[in-house]
């Protein structure tokens, strides 16, 4: 049964930098059965939910921000190739300005290349360090409800795929699919044991210390 402590946590899970409360979070929920369970699955995905939206068009653009209607135009007439990597590139970017080294797939044809390069199925997004890998990053965008369900199944994959390899699994998503469906955003959540992140929340991932670890 939730008490108030355990519904405050869960709460803000989806938006605090510290890994350890995002773990808890998830092992609260995990620990509920009938309506408390519901009530704690209803919890962690409205505060997940809330740092999930669409904010593709708060991605610097030069010296200023795109506006949001500017950008979801431009943004319904990309190819999906180039939709993900509207997650990819800021990832990318925030290792790089904080000396991480990883490996980028970049794209489908790229995952494949992970896939048999570290022996993974299916092929993340990010794996850090290269030399030694111990995190794996997912980054999936979600126009609507049933691209939200099939993305989370990829990532529920992915997480048995690292459990075998004993690797961290972190997801990074986005759009607005996840609102149309926020179970699926729920079962990202349990997943990744809370390492969900989203553009508005991207930085905490340099809070987990196994990535900090992957310093160049």
């Amino acid at each position: 049964m939730l008490n108030d402590a355990d519904r405050q946590l869960l709460a803000k899970a989806g938006t605090t930098p510290n890994p350890t409360v995002r773990r808890q979070a998830v092992a609260i929920t995990l620990a509920q059965s009938g309506a408390a369970r519901d009530e704690a699955n209803d919890l962690l995905g409205r505060g997940f939910l809330g740092a999930t939206q669409p904010s593709f068009h708060y991605i610097p653009k030069g010296d200023s921000m795109a506006g949001e209607a500017v950008f979801e135009i431009a943004y319904q007439n990309a190819y999906s190739e180039v939709k993900g990597n509207l997650l990819e590139q800021p990832i990318a970017d925030l290792f790089d300005a904080g000396g991480i080294s990883y490996y980028r797939s970049g794209g489908a044809a790229g995952a494949a290349l992970t896939e048999r390069k570290f022996g993974l199925s299916p092929g993340p997004d990010f794996v850090l360090p290269e030399e030694s890998p111990t995190v794996i990053i997912e980054s999936k965008v979600a126009e609507d409800g049933g691209t939200a369900r099939d993305k989370a199944a990829r990532i529920k994959n992915a997480s048995e795929s690292a459990r075998e390899r004993g690797l961290l699994l972190c997801a990074v998503v986005d759009g607005k699919g996840w609102s149309e469906r926020p179970s699926a955003l729920v079962d990202i959540v349990m997943a990744t044991e809370g390492r969900t992140y989203s553009l508005l929340t991207l930085a905490h991932l340099l809070d987990i210390p196994e990535i900090v670890a992957a310093g160049a």
